[in-house]
């Protein structure tokens, strides 16, 4: 296993910082103190603040694809099977985080999409792949039987998407994977029948 290298290191010790505090939340002190650098030494590694938190969206998105979007890959699950593992995924992660910290890229696209274009079109990058992998699950769906001929698999596709955000969202202001189990219950009654 390769080291890493000290610009990976500062993202691995301050994502959970940026998660819990957000950008705007988050000084350059944080950042050296929970990194144990310098904090003139942080620009060695980092153009700018703005640069640290690309790498820190990055970072993220391909440990949620390491993480997440592989059980979409598991193509010896169902398609109902990859879906409920999926909404599984998502509650244990809102548990883990004790309901805190919701999705790190919508925090994020929150905080900053209206006043960074950089940020939204990276955060936007992001839901689309997340959208193409449940675009493809549920078009292989389609493809097996298990999934409706008169269900359009990109706008399912969307709509679980911007549900699952919506239901990350909800289960942090309740502190509850509530939110998550409605909408794991009725996409997998109603859309992918067994």
């Amino acid at each position: 296993m390769q080291a890493k290298t000290t610009r990976e290191k500062i993202i691995d010790d301050c994502i959970q910082l940026l998660w819990k505090n957000g950008v705007n939340g988050t000084s350059m002190s944080d950042i050296a103190e929970k990194a144990a650098i310098l904090k003139g030494s942080f620009y060695n590694y980092f153009k700018s603040k703005e640069e640290f938190v690309g790498a820190v969206l990055d970072s993220y998105a391909q440990r949620w694809e390491s993480n997440v979007v592989a059980i979409f890959r598991e193509k010896k699950l169902s398609a109902r099977a990859q879906f409920k593992k999926y909404f599984e995924r998502m509650k244990e992660m809102a548990a883990t985080m004790q309901y805190t910290q919701g999705s790190l890229v919508g925090n994020f696209a929150q905080e900053l999409s209206g006043a960074s274009e950089k940020f939204a079109a990276q955060s936007e990058k992001f839901f689309r792949r997340m959208q193409s992998y449940l675009t493809d699950a549920l078009k292989d769906a389609q493809l097996n039987g298990s999934l409706a001929e008169g269900e359009d698999p990109e706008t399912l596709a969307e709509i679980i998407l911007n549900s699952t955000e919506g239901a990350i969202l909800r289960a942090k202001t309740q502190r509850s994977t509530r939110p998550i189990e409605i909408l794991e219950e009725f996409f997998l009654q109603k859309f992918v029948p067994v």
